[in-house]
């Protein structure tokens, strides 16, 4: 590996731990989709987390590097193969599916009011959501 990638690879790493460590506080250490708690899914489940870009960078490129399209969620690339089929979920399973008419961003303020949280630990839309 040259010096050049070992430096771009090692300023990289730290990027991506701090920004995690920003977001993660942000978010008072929930994943942004799920509302998991990072840490303890870290620590108990040996998985791991993952930088989602709201709009995928695949489509919005302009938006890769801009902070208020940057989330943390759960599972990184790794960890999704653990889970298959309806069992998926996270940044890496929605992958570069957007859909600004359907998508109810995690930055919206009263995101939580669209779903209805059951104690069988699902997520179901609630009855009166209206998308504007």
């Amino acid at each position: 590996m040259s010096k050049y990638a070992q430096y771009r690879f090692s300023y990289e790493k730290v990027a991506i731990y701090t920004v995690s460590k920003i977001l993660i506080e942000m978010q008072f250490g929930l994943c942004c989709y799920t509302e998991l708690n990072l840490t303890d899914f870290a620590n108990e489940q040996n998985m791991g987390s993952h930088i989602e870009h709201e709009k995928p960078k695949s489509s919005y490129p302009q938006l890769a590097f801009e902070f208020n399209n940057l989330l943390l969620c759960a599972l990184n690339d790794q960890d999704l193969q653990h889970f298959s089929g309806t069992l998926q979920f996270g940044g890496h399973f929605k992958k570069s599916k957007y859909d600004a008419q359907l998508f109810i961003s995690p930055h919206q303020y009263n995101c939580r009011e669209f779903f209805v949280y059951s104690s069988r630990e699902t997520a179901n839309k609630s009855r009166s959501l209206t998308l504007s």
